[in-house]
């Protein structure tokens, strides 16, 4: 009989009277539920001003031709995926951190595995109620895909290559309109 917090039943205002007179003394007071704004959204650890969402993904598959070659073997892989984000909760400012990682591990074809991790730094300086600064910073690891036309042919094991990146950004709000404008800078090793 509820609807968005209004009640339409003259019962229910009646009975609220009495709701507490049964109720044990010593009884602990319930804390109202936190609803989020995305449900199935990760709940996160709150350690202080933090959230933090760690999280590890176990895969086990087959593929039947794991290096894209003509005639290739089959193999059976596994892939182990930790994740680690964090973000402040702070009403001013924001700063978060990302971290992730992969490593795909072939049984019958060692050559093809592969690690791949990233890590990713952002903040948000709020110099004013409508201004605000974005920064970012970019960390890849990781190696070529097999059948890349990059990839030589014959190689023991694929090329690590690692990414580095930032971003500096300003913002500025017009009540529900933003204009922002980004510098990105980039580096490939």
């Amino acid at each position: 009989q509820q609807t968005a917090g209004a009640t339409t039943a003259p019962q229910v205002g009646v009975r609220s009277a009495y709701a507490t007179i049964y109720r044990p003394p010593d009884a602990p007071v319930r804390r109202p539920i936190v609803t989020s704004a995305d449900p199935f959204d990760p709940l996160g650890l709150r350690i202080g001003s933090w959230l933090l969402k760690p999280s590890i993904e176990m895969t086990r598959g087959f593929d039947t031709n794991p290096g894209h070659t003509t005639n290739g073997a089959h193999s059976a892989y596994s892939v182990i995926s930790p994740e680690f984000q964090a973000r402040s909760q702070w009403t001013a400012h924001e700063l978060g951190v990302l971290l992730r990682g992969s490593y795909s591990m072939y049984d019958s074809l060692p050559t093809l595995t592969r690690p791949t991790a990233e890590v990713r730094l952002q903040s948000r300086i709020d110099a004013t109620r409508d201004f605000r600064f974005d920064l970012e910073g970019r960390f890849l690891l990781g190696t070529d895909y097999p059948g890349s036309p990059n990839v030589q042919a014959d190689l023991a094991k694929f090329p690590i290559y690692t990414t580095l990146g930032a971003t500096l950004g300003v913002t500025k709000q017009f009540n529900r309109f933003e204009l922002t404008a980004k510098e990105i800078g980039r580096a490939h090793v």
